[in-house]
Formats: structure tokens, sequence, C-alpha cells
């Protein structure tokens, strides 16, 4: 018989009574998440609420998101890790809402990762514009 880390994992688990949570285990990297809304180019009144928007993809257990400015890539506003797809994606599309607060610029972008145990996909990235 082949004892697979899984199988050991599934043994563990049973012989101390423990509920565990079987996290799913890939060999490759998930693909990168598709932009859906707020669109590239699309004007942001500052402080307002903003739903983004994203097309979810297989082989992701979590998403990364990131608000910042693009041209000096030094402004990391509203970066949130470990969103799970259970809790912000419906169907095939994930959602965040945040609430905007930045300088008013042309150089605003919104980018989002998939990540699973292989590490994490390609950072789409959807340019905005803020107005006061």
């Amino acid at each position: 018989m082949t004892m697979t880390i899984k199988n050991v994992y599934l043994a563990l688990c049973l012989l101390l009574l423990v509920g565990c949570e079987i996290t799913p285990f890939y060999d490759d990297l998930p693909a990168t998440p598709q932009p859906l809304a707020p669109s590239d180019g699309i004007t942001i009144l500052n402080n307002a609420t903003v739903t983004f928007q994203w097309q979810s993809v297989p082989r992701a257990t979590s998403y990364e998101f990131h608000v910042y400015d693009f041209t000096h890539q030094k402004d990391m506003k509203y970066l949130t890790v470990d969103l799970h797809p259970s809790d912000i994606c419906v169907a095939d599309v994930c959602s965040l809402e945040k609430t905007i607060a930045m300088e008013p610029s042309l150089h605003h972008a919104w980018r989002v990762r998939a990540v699973n145990n292989v590490g994490g996909s390609i950072w789409s990235r959807s340019g905005f514009v803020v107005n006061p």
C-alpha cells in the first residue's frame, strides 16, 4: 500500500480525533483572475465605496487584492490577503467592497491574484482615476 501525504494526514486526524480541514493540493499555479469591474480607465470619486469584481479561477484557494498608485508603486493601500473564495465568490464572480480614499490622480490601479499551495498567479491590473 502506498502512503501519500494526504493519507498520512487523514490517518493522523482520525487518530487524534481532531476535526481537520483538508486543503486542496495542486501541482501548478492558478490562472490569473480577469478584472470585471470597475473597468480599466474608469473615474472613481474620492471616498466612494467601490465594488471590485473579478472572474474566479480554478485551483485558487485564496485571493490577494491590492489598490495602489502605479506610478510610484509606493502608495500600497488596501492590501488584502487570504480572501477565501467561499467568502467572496458567487458562481464564477468574486466581489470585494472598499471605500477608496486616495489622492486625486490619473495613476491608480487595482490588482488581484489567485493563490494556492504552489504560489501566486501573475497579478491582474486595471487602472482608474480618482476625482475629488
